[in-house]
């Protein structure tokens, strides 16, 4: 049996299997930029690493999305499948950093608490971050998870165009 964790995490089974899936769309998603700037740049894939696992998720996009634009230029569908996609990345990269680096709370009127169950009637689960400060309801989780979706075929799109040469 699985170990418990310090506190009882507030999150329904589909909210917590929506995280999970949030966390390995994004994984898909940053294969795929490690991919592509693989193959741009003719490098070995423990370069590629390098060039962008040094950083977080927007600058890594940032990187990603420099190294296509200089590469593929003469490439228009290549480079317009890439812009489509880089376009999808910040608001992704904050709802996802907003639920993987918080605390899942409930939240009453009285304040948050951790380690307890929210009364449907009187609370709710939550996703607290201090760095910013921010409060994300769990029920912001499948919807976060859907535009990671829709991201992850952007980039997949992107990353045909760019294996097809155009």
């Amino acid at each position: 049996m699985a170990e418990t964790p310090a506190f009882h995490i507030p999150l329904s089974a589909d909210e917590l299997k929506a995280l999970g899936e949030l966390v390995a769309i994004h994984g898909q998603i940053e294969y795929l930029m490690e991919e592509m700037t693989r193959l741009a740049l003719a490098v070995n894939v423990e370069t590629a690493r390098k060039i962008l696992g040094s950083a977080g998720a927007k600058t890594n996009s940032d990187v990603w999305i420099a190294i296509i634009r200089e590469k593929c230029a003469k490439r228009p569908n290549a480079l317009a499948a890439a812009e489509a996609a880089f376009a999808l990345m910040p608001e992704i990269s904050q709802h996802r950093n907003e639920l993987i680096h918080a605390i899942f709370v409930s939240q009453f009127p009285g304040g948050i608490y951790i380690g307890t169950q929210p009364d449907p009637n009187m609370g709710k689960a939550v996703a607290r971050r201090f760095k910013p400060r921010t409060i994300t309801a769990a029920t912001e989780i499948a919807g976060r998870r859907d535009k990671a979706a829709i991201a992850s075929v952007a980039m997949r799109e992107a990353w045909v165009a760019f294996l097809d040469g155009t």
